[in-house]
């Protein structure tokens, strides 16, 4: 998959995933890449930092690095909510 995609998604997906009291539930999803599987996360106002910008899409990965969604990269989970 492409990241173009997966931001395509996560768009696609604010606008109709909704929490409790009407907050958003920001969407994350199951990636693979190099033989190495992370969380991808769309950061939100809340977590946004010098470093996250509000709507970057960041992996953290098994070995606990955080780092951007890469270019390319294979989806194992489109919706990781759902696993919940």
């Amino acid at each position: 998959m492409k990241r173009e995609e997966l931001e395509s998604e996560f768009e696609h997906r604010l606008g109709s995933i909704r929490a409790d009291n009407d907050r958003i539930q920001w969407p994350a999803a199951m990636i693979e890449y190099h033989g190495e599987k992370g969380i991808a996360l769309m950061v939100g106002e809340n977590l946004a930092t010098g470093t996250w910008l509000s709507g970057d899409i960041v992996v953290h990965w098994e070995n606990g690095k955080h780092t951007m969604l890469p270019d390319e990269f294979t989806l194992i989970k489109e919706n990781v909510w759902l696993l919940i």
